[in-house]
């Protein structure tokens, strides 16, 4: 604090709070039986539910004659957070029917409590919060043996898949890599395509709010190659998703908060612009997983192709420029 004339003050506090939000447009459908004949109207309601997380004040540094004189003060302070909280998500999609918003949201505010509210200064920071590490896995394999069809009963043989991913956890700015080795040597069928993409998976719960819920399943990024030729006993590639290309576009400028449109923070801004963070709380759940999928020419479609799904986490990471202030 740098203070440039006598304050009247009492305490410095530091107050922690923690508050969950989520949101969505419910749609059902109701018959009308006053119609003949009768008929079947559409409804929609928003659903509307949150909590407050956590909430901690706490008095740091007691102001000697209850004034402030002019001068440089710095007040070191360190607390522990309870174990069990979620992570921070801020995510909103106005593109979908339903309009889900998921937000938690942490932040540190220092305040200089005076004998009048003009006399009041304060600060807030917002923080990003960790959930506990999933256990970290390395070159995680996993592989399949499908038996391939055509019309539902010719067979054509089988393909067998087996995929080394290169880790579980990862930052929003990181790439994700795959090793991919196909034995296409008992099948007659050439693999067309092998794809490779990144799906998310938000489970919004209203629990004791009328008991409503919404999933949402999204394919955000992936590619794409040619696979092995019939009878190809040898095929490997590597395949990447880079998550810094999910960038959610159109942020709005402002919020309304109270009835008020106010300015978006750059906090904000930076985290409703990246990939979402995996979270699990009471109201929200936000689950990734990387998959793989082989495609084969003709109709295969009663087929169970060769593919695999790895879940992973990708954990919150605040914005660098808002670092230091």
């Amino acid at each position: 604090m740098n203070i440039f004339q006598p304050v009247q003050a009492t305490i410095v506090e530091i107050e922690i709070k923690a508050k969950e939000k989520a949101a969505f447009t419910r749609f059902w459908q109701e018959t009308d039986n006053n119609f003949d004949p009768p008929r079947t109207i559409e409804h929609s309601k928003r659903e509307k539910f949150g909590r407050l997380i956590y909430h901690y004040k706490q008095p740091i540094f007691p102001i000697p004659n209850g004034q402030l004189m002019p001068g440089t003060y710095n007040i070191d302070f360190q607390f522990i957070l309870p174990t069990g909280l979620p992570s921070s998500i801020y995510y909103k999609d106005k593109r979908t029917r339903e309009h889900p918003k998921a937000k938690i949201k942490y932040w540190v505010k220092a305040k200089v409590i005076g004998r009048s509210r003009s006399d009041e200064m304060k600060h807030k920071q917002i923080i990003a919060i960790r959930e506990p590490p999933v256990q970290f896995k390395m070159n995680e394999q996993q592989g399949e043996v499908a038996n391939l069809k055509t019309w539902c009963c010719i067979d054509q043989g089988t393909s067998h898949m087996w995929v080394n991913y290169e880790k579980n956890i990862y930052t929003p700015q990181e790439v994700c890599r795959a090793f991919i080795n196909i034995d296409n040597s008992n099948c007659t069928l050439n693999c067309t395509q092998v794809k490779f993409w990144l799906e998310q998976r938000l489970t919004l719960h209203s629990r004791g709010f009328g008991n409503h819920s919404h999933t949402m399943v999204k394919k955000l990024t992936g590619s794409e190659k040619p696979g092995p030729n019939f009878g190809q006993k040898e095929y490997q590639t590597e395949m990447y998703v880079d998550l810094n290309k999910i960038i959610m576009e159109n942020i709005p400028e402002f919020k309304k908060k109270k009835g008020v449109e106010v300015r978006l923070s750059p906090e904000d801004a930076f985290m409703m612009k990246c990939v979402q963070p995996a979270t699990h709380s009471r109201h929200i759940t936000n689950e990734y997983f990387l998959k793989i999928e082989c495609t084969y020419e003709g109709c295969t479609c009663c087929s169970n192709v060769p593919d695999t799904s790895m879940p992973m986490t990708i954990v919150p990471i605040v914005n660098p420029a808002c670092i230091g202030f």
